[in-house]
C-alpha cells in the first residue's frame, strides 16, 4: 500500500517522519513524504528547514498534485494519509474538494 505521510506547521518530512518511516517501509509500505505549503512571503518561509507556512487551500492543491503523481508512478488506485498537525488540515481540505 503506498502511504504519503504529511507535515506539520513550521516542520519538514524529515524531521517529522524519519523515525517512522524505515518502520512503515519494513511492514510493507510504500512511503512517500512531500514538503508541501512552502510560501516564500511568509515570516519564515525562506528558511528552509522550517515548511508549511503558506495557506492551506494551497497546501491542499500541492498534495492533490503530489498525491496524482504518485499514484500515476506506482499504478496503485488509492494512498493510505498519515498526517500530523497541519497535514491533517492539508488532507482534509484535500478530500473535501
Amino acid at each position: 500500500m503506498d502511504t504519503v505521510l504529511l507535515r506539520g506547521t513550521w516542520e519538514n518530512a524529515y524531521n517529522n517522519f524519519a523515525r517512522i518511516s524505515p518502520a512503515l517501509n519494513e511492514a510493507g509500505y510504500c512511503v512517500f513524504a512531500p514538503n508541501t505549503g512552502d510560501k516564500d512571503s511568509s515570516a519564515l518561509g525562506h528558511i528552509t528547514a522550517l515548511r508549511g507556512t503558506g495557506p492551506i487551500a494551497d497546501s491542499a492543491k500541492e498534495v492533490a498534485y503530489y498525491i496524482d503523481a504518485v499514484l500515476a508512478r506506482t499504478g496503485a488506485t488509492k494512498v493510505d494519509i498519515v498526517a500530523h498537525s497541519q497535514g491533517s488540515l492539508a488532507s482534509r481540505q484535500y478530500m473535501h474538494f
